[in-house]
């Protein structure tokens, strides 16, 4: 049993004091002596005789340390706990100071139970827990949820309440500080006796006493007149006249009778006039004589000093004060005034100083934004008497919160404004002010943009720093347009105009500026201007042998890479002119092999010691792949504590289909079961096992886990315990211990182990030990390469797609459906109107949902129309084949008997779930660019070939790219069929990481004008195009994620992201989009984290499911300088583009990887435990052959 965990065990050991009663002494046989013969002293002799004590204890925890020291130095024998848990005192028996927002509870087996802290919002350091604010949920643990009893203690700058949340009496919350700012609280303005001293929070409006109203409590309430005494108004009965009646009066009586002598309501029959008592007056003596007041017109008490003829007020009877003199009595001296009874004038401000003016000594009140003598002047801090308005100077980039009489701020360097709120000429960018750097010879001013950073630059010089010559424009920081380029042209003394420029061997252009196809890096070291591209068309795109003219890079296929193409991607092998995506997938077996990569021709796989094959999934001879039955332990081989052999039973009856020799009886004389188990490698290990459980009811048990040499009754081995509940059977059945997936399973060391299990009225067969390969299966990360093909697949294959061809001014030749052709002749496709009969149909072809039944076709004239186009266009295909690689001739004419321009494609062998794509190459695998006129006749031209074909397109020249060729990933399918939709797509993993932010909100707008300085580019393309524009909404096509997306179109082309980081430093920002339309295009992104980022990230052509990543770059890097908390992004696309946002990702520089850009393996880790986890991992030996062999 566990000490620390058991309650009873530490109550029944429990002991704070320790008494040693002696009940008997030692007297040396001095009792035996006569008492008459004993010496006095013989008693002095008698003693108690202790040889040795020795008490051991350990010190009580409550299971809330792990070790007791010596904490006090001039005591080393006194050990205490070594709390943990937020947990303090001798024996951990108490939450610490701070940290009560739940009761103390001592820790269990599965609960540490630890003290959470209180959330004080920074304004108290101690804390109690209150059950009664537990159960009515009044308090905010430190997570913001409603949860505990924690009670703040001695609340701080100025705040009160459960979690000090809010602001004493005559303070308000202030809007410009958070609440755990020690200025959260800032007092009321509220010095005027008419309020009540409070004011409202946010604002700090005065809150005033009951009779009075108004911003500044400066007028009477409704129902109160008389300002400032407001006291309520006098309402009174009225006669037929409309006249009032004093109170008291008779109706019809002339004369008051509250006012009158004997209280008659008629006047003297005499006088014919009303007789008043003192203190009444007036016709009807229903009003107060001078110096009287109230209804019973009580005389006035008004006699101080203050007192101006010691009259009242009718009703209140508040007396009427001299000047300087204020309050009921005018015992007071008023505003402005001090040292009573004399009440002599401050002199004070009255804009500068407080409403009461002045002290008792006469030195006045100032306001807090006023100073001096008299309050005449502002502080420190503020400008502009007499309104003294704060100085709003910024702590960042000021010298100090002081400024001038006018408003202006003390600025650092880089820095000007009022405020020091914008950067000092020759700097940009707020708050971090960079310096423009522009360039002397290229800009017309050494400042720049204040945002941008855009320097004013020369004619024809461009840059953000104005150091580059534009386009067309040469010999910086000349810049001469209309001139021949000097790397690419032929050198001369008067260099000619352009047009006229004689270019170098591999150079070409108006005005010799870029290389000809085939070649690249236009250089003057270069002998003929530009170097060869030196692609392997065996691994480029349609065998075409041209590159990038800025890298050289050639246009591998996709399963191809290297500069030239030469080389088969990591776990890819033999490179074939013939296979469409270049190199074909290894396939090593994830369990077998030491990696994905084979040999570049064999492809023959790296396999792990003893394993060989191919595919690295056969063992070697002699050999054997371990599984679950190598790892089973059989109980009745075990032993007893005492070292005999275990009582086992063998009857079919009461255990069936029971392992080996039979199955252990648990029970009362055997209740502990031992048996020993061998570990060839280190790993955490669930322990299965198989038993039968008769009684109905739960039976509870314990496995308990130690090294070899253990002995069962030492106090502190390596033991590892778990409890274990045996549940109620029917028929034998398995237990998998840990049961809760919380506890920690046990963990074991090469060696061997011995295993102790407890229980009583169970059989037990086996156990068996279940390594973490098993239970987590992370090894089934699949590297998945295989396109999906037309035929089911049963494994999981990937699905490709390719850029839309409707954004482009392309003459389309379309067919109804996919056309086979049987080329033993030519066929023609003319610009005609297409014939009214239809097309007959066979069966026996293919069909397609997205392209309809293929329709069998022999020697049959195609025709589309098209729109009169003239031009140079670029020759594309979308075909389906089956059979061998053939090729065949494309020949576009001007007119029936022209010549005729060469040009041919190469079909590869094309049988996967989506139609391949190849463009048309000259004789030397360049891209074949041909002169067609408005009247044009295509010819197919082959010895023998048969494929199917779907469309023709002719793309001008100046729109084509090698993206309109290359396939590009979708998805990852679980069957390889066609479907124009995501719904076989297998969910897609990024990773990200943990510290990492993801920022989702955005907020779309337009921006007319770019917001990076840019150089000049070409005109804007007009799409013409007979296909309608895509209208999906903000869904991109075939998206299958369910997240909500940003949509960039050309009516709003930005969006602007806001978030803010934890920690100041470095960042790498990654975009998360789908792109599916276009080509590669750049997107402008515009970041302000303190200091101005201006750079661009490329939305490469994009179909995939569940999106693509790209990283941000920014002055030639990614990792970017952040300086302030708050971030703002903003993201920008060209005009006549579409982009689907999904999230911008901030991860920090230590934990970036470039593998976050890519999508993650196929996860097969569920399937997996799915499948065979169920019954904990018992596979029969009928399901070995299935999905998963184990």
């Amino acid at each position: 049993m566990n000490f620390s965990y058991s309650p009873v065990l530490r109550d029944f050991t429990k002991a704070t004091n320790i008494r040693l009663r002696f009940l008997r002494t030692n007297t040396l046989l001095g009792h035996l002596m006569g008492k008459a013969l004993r010496d006095p002293t013989v008693t002095r002799r008698y003693y108690y005789s202790i040889k040795d004590i020795s008490i051991g204890g350990r010190c009580v925890c409550n299971g809330h340390a792990e070790a007791c020291n010596a904490e006090d130095p001039n005591d080393p024998y006194k050990l205490q706990c070594d709390c943990q848990h937020n947990t303090c005192g001798v024996s951990c028996d108490q939450c610490c100071p701070g940290y009560n927002q739940l009761p103390w509870k001592p820790a269990t087996t599965y609960s540490a139970n630890e003290c959470e802290q209180c959330n004080c919002h920074r304004h108290s350091f101690d804390c109690y827990y209150d059950p009664e604010v537990d159960q009515r949920r009044g308090s905010l643990d430190a997570h913001g949820h409603n949860r505990g009893g924690g009670v703040c203690l001695n609340c701080q700058h100025h705040t009160t309440g459960v979690n000090c949340e809010r602001c004493i009496p005559t303070y308000y919350r202030s809007p410009d500080h958070p609440i755990e700012s020690p200025l959260a609280c800032s007092r009321c303005n509220c010095q005027s006796e008419f309020t009540d001293g409070t004011c409202e929070d946010l604002t700090g409006r005065c809150f005033c006493k009951p009779n009075y109203t108004g911003e500044k409590c400066d007028s009477c309430a409704s129902g109160f007149i008389n300002f400032p005494d407001c006291y309520p108004i006098p309402t009174y009965p009225t006669n037929n006249n409309g006249e009032a009646k004093p109170a008291g009066e008779i109706i019809n009586c002339e004369c008051s009778a509250a006012g009158t002598v004997d209280n008659s309501c008629r006047p003297d029959p005499r006088t014919r006039t009303c007789v008043c008592k003192p203190g009444f007056t007036g016709d009807h003596c229903d009003t107060c004589a001078p110096g009287f007041h109230g209804l019973n017109c009580q005389a006035c008490q008004c006699s101080g000093p203050g007192c101006l003829d010691g009259s009242c007020n009718l009703v209140t009877g508040h007396a009427v004060c001299r000047s300087g003199f204020q309050g009921y009595d005018c015992d007071q001296c008023a505003p402005g005034y001090f040292n009573y009874p004399l009440c002599q004038l401050c002199g004070c401000s009255p804009v500068g100083s407080l409403p009461e003016g002045c002290d008792a000594s006469g030195r006045c009140l100032c306001k807090p934004e006023f100073q001096g003598p008299r309050c005449e002047q502002c502080r420190s801090g503020f400008h502009s008497y007499p309104n003294c308005q704060v100085c709003t100077c910024d702590p960042r980039t000021s010298l100090g919160t002081s400024c001038t009489a006018s408003g202006h701020c003390h600025c650092q360097p880089n820095y000007s404004g009022a405020s020091c709120d914008q950067c000092a000429p020759g700097y940009y960018g707020f708050p971090s002010c960079t310096p423009c750097q522009c360039s002397a010879e290229g800009s017309r001013y050494s400042s720049c943009d204040q945002v941008s950073g855009q320097c004013a630059c020369l004619p024809n010089v461009v840059g953000l720093r104005c150091d580059s010559c534009a386009h067309g424009s040469y010999g910086f920081p000349s810049c001469q347009a209309g001139t021949c380029h000097p790397v690419g042209s032929v050198q001369y003394v008067v260099p000619p105009p352009v047009g006229q420029c004689e270019c170098r061997l591999h150079v070409e252009g108006p005005a010799c500026d870029r290389c000809k196809p085939l070649y690249w890096n236009l250089s003057p070291d270069t002998p003929d201007g530009c170097s060869n591209c030196e692609c392997n068309v065996a691994g480029t795109v349609s065998g075409v042998a041209e590159c990038a003219q800025e890298t050289g890079q050639c246009h591998c296929k996709p399963n191809a890479c290297s500069g030239t193409c030469s080389t088969c991607k990591d776990g890819y092998y033999n490179l074939q002119e013939q296979n469409y995506f270049g190199c074909q997938g290894c396939q090593c077996d994830i369990g077998g092999s030491a990696g994905q990569s084979c040999g570049e021709r064999n492809g023959r796989c790296r396999c792990r010691p003893n394993v060989e094959g191919p595919k690295c999934n056969v063992p070697r001879p002699d050999h054997y792949f371990p599984d679950l039955h190598h790892l089973k332990f059989e109980i009745e081989e075990g032993t007893m504590l005492d070292g005999r052999s275990v009582r086992f039973g063998y009857n079919q009856l009461e255990f069936p289909n029971f392992s080996w020799r039979g199955y252990a009886q648990m029970s009362p004389i055997q209740s502990k079961v031992l048996v020993s188990v061998s570990v060839s490698s280190p790993d955490l290990f669930h322990v299965v096992l198989r038993y039968a459980n008769w009684r109905g009811s739960d039976v509870l048990g314990r496995v308990s886990v130690m090294e070899d040499g253990w002995n069962y009754y030492c106090g502190n081995c390596s033991e590892q315990s778990k409890q274990i509940v045996f549940a109620p059977s029917v028929e034998p059945t398995f237990v998998n211990v840990p049961q809760n997936n919380f506890v920690e399973p046990f963990v074991l060391n090469p060696g061997t182990w011995t295993v102790v299990i407890e229980a009583e009225g169970i059989l037990l067969d086996y156990l068996v030990l279940l390594p973490s390969a098993y239970y987590e299966a992370p090894i089934l990360q699949i590297k998945v390469t295989e396109p999906c093909t037309y035929s089911s697949a049963p494994d999981a294959s990937q699905k490709y797609e390719r850029t839309f061809i409707f954004h482009l001014s392309a003459v389309q030749v379309s067919v109804s459906g996919l056309v086979p052709l049987h080329l033993r002749q030519r066929r023609q496709l003319r610009q005609r109107q297409p014939p009214a009969a239809p097309m007959p149909e066979r069966e026996g072809h293919p069909t397609t949902p997205r392209h309809g039944r293929l329709q069998r076709l022999r020697y049959q004239r195609l025709a589309a129309r098209t729109s009169a186009v003239c031009g140079r266009l670029c020759a594309r295909r979308g075909i389906f084949q089956r059979g061998r690689t053939s090729t065949n001739s494309v020949r576009v004419c001007k007119h029936a008997g022209s010549p005729d321009t060469p040009a041919r494609v190469t079909l590869l062998h094309c049988q996967y779930s989506f139609l391949c794509r190849v463009v048309a190459v000259d004789d030397q695998s360049r891209v074949a660019v041909i002169s067609l006129p408005a009247n044009a006749e295509i010819q197919l031209i082959s010895d023998r070939a048969s494929f199917f074909l779907h469309k023709v397109y002719l793309i001008p020249e100046d729109q084509f790219t090698m993206e309109h060729v290359e396939p590009k990933v979708h998805c990852i399918s679980t069957h390889g069929q066609f479907s124009p939709d995501s719904s076989s797509c297998v969910p897609s993993r990024f990773q990200t990481p943990s510290d990492s932010l993801v920022v989702k909100e955005g907020q779309s707008s337009s921006v007319q004008e770019p917001i990076l300085a840019s150089p000049a580019a070409a005109p804007p393309l007009h799409y013409q195009s007979d296909e309608a524009a895509w209208t999906g909404g903000d869904r991109p096509p075939h998206g299958a994620d369910n997240s909500d997306h940003v949509r960039l179109d050309s009516l709003q082309n930005a969006a602007v992201y806001s978030t803010r980081v934890h920690a100041l430093g470095r960042y790498v920002f990654i975009l998360h989009y789908h792109q599916p339309l276009h080509p590669t295009y750049p997107v402008q992104v515009y970041i302000n984290g303190g200091r101005i980022w201006q750079g661009h990230a490329n939305a490469s052509f994009c179909p995939h499911a569940y999106g693509c990543r790209n990283v941000l770059v920014s002055e030639n890097q990614i990792i970017l300088d952040v300086t302030d908390h708050e971030v703002f992004l903003t993201v920008q696309i060209p005009g006549g583009k579409t982009l689907w946002l999904d999230y911008v990702l901030v991860v920090p520089e230590a934990s970036y990887s470039s593998s976050y850009l890519n999508e993650e393996p196929l996860d097969k880790s569920y399937d997996f435990i799915s499948s065979c986890g169920q019954n904990s991992f018992h596979i029969k030996s009928v399901s070995l052959r299935g999905s998963f062999a184990v």
